[in-house]
């Protein structure tokens, strides 16, 4: 592999990188577990000094997530059975993840007909009563559900927006550029 002698913006996440063989070099990746993981997007591409292609095909990519995203958001407003979405933490990673797990009618009370609700009860000990709810199981799953929409899906989909404008924003009145020579 040839060295670095320019560096140039990458297309997609925008940061400088080095290089090699007039393409960017890798990058985007982590090594948090002891190996290599991911790669950004636009590693080994075009600079954007040089071109937007990248952009123009991730927008269009971003715009498709946004729908399906918006999809799934009325598909769990009327979801229907005992599976729901909730908010867990990974022992063995060590952060909260989105799970679809099992909702399971555990006990009825009989003071304004509470019902309580355990979620995946095999997998986790310990504080598995998601809440009482004076529901029955199909609103307890939607309730469930709308927790993920708005602690998830919303968010997610108002990080796609703010990306697409930002890459809009770049392009919009894009013209080559020079790269920036590396320092020895």
């Amino acid at each position: 592999m040839a060295k670095a002698t320019h560096e140039g913006t990458c297309q997609i996440c925008g940061r400088l990188q080095k290089l090699p063989n007039g393409r960017l070099s890798n990058h985007g990746y982590t090594v948090q577990w002891g190996f290599f993981s991911g790669t950004c997007f636009g590693a080994h591409g075009k600079p954007f000094e040089e071109s937007t292609d990248l952009i123009l095909h991730m927008i269009k990519q971003c715009k498709e997530n946004i729908i399906k995203v918006k999809e799934e958001i009325e598909e769990l407003k009327v979801a229907k059975g005992d599976k729901a979405w909730k908010h867990v933490y990974d022992r063995r990673r060590g952060v909260m993840v989105w799970k679809h797990v099992q909702v399971i009618e555990v006990e009825k009370h009989s003071y304004k007909h509470y019902n309580n609700y355990i979620l995946d009860g095999k997998t986790y000990s310990g504080g598995q009563m998601a809440c009482c709810f004076p529901k029955s199981m199909e609103e307890a799953v939607l309730e469930f559900n709308k927790y993920y929409i708005d602690g998830k899906l919303v968010k997610d989909i108002a990080q796609l927006e703010s990306y697409i404008a930002w890459q809009e924003e770049r392009i919009k009145n894009w013209k080559p550029g020079t790269l920036i020579p590396v320092k020895k």
